[in-house]
């Protein structure tokens, strides 16, 4: 549901989506980052390359767990 009402918050007009990164962010029920990015792609131009968001996943498993590996 969230990234549904995320949706259509953004088609509403909304200046700015609140979302997290597995799960940690500023409150709970807030939508995934990437999922909310494509799933926008297909009603918006994001201008958001997904391999950057990628990029910052893994950097962000790395930095809390750096015992693992291929998480993503």
């Amino acid at each position: 549901m969230a990234v549904a009402n995320s949706l259509e918050m953004a088609n509403l007009g909304a200046e700015y989506i609140d979302c997290t990164m597995f799960g940690i962010g500023e409150r709970s029920g807030n939508c995934n980052l990437y999922d909310f990015v494509h799933a926008a792609e297909a009603r918006f131009d994001t201008g958001i390359d997904k391999r950057d968001i990628i990029a910052v996943q893994e950097l962000f498993v790395q930095t809390l767990h750096p015992d693992v590996r291929d998480l993503l």
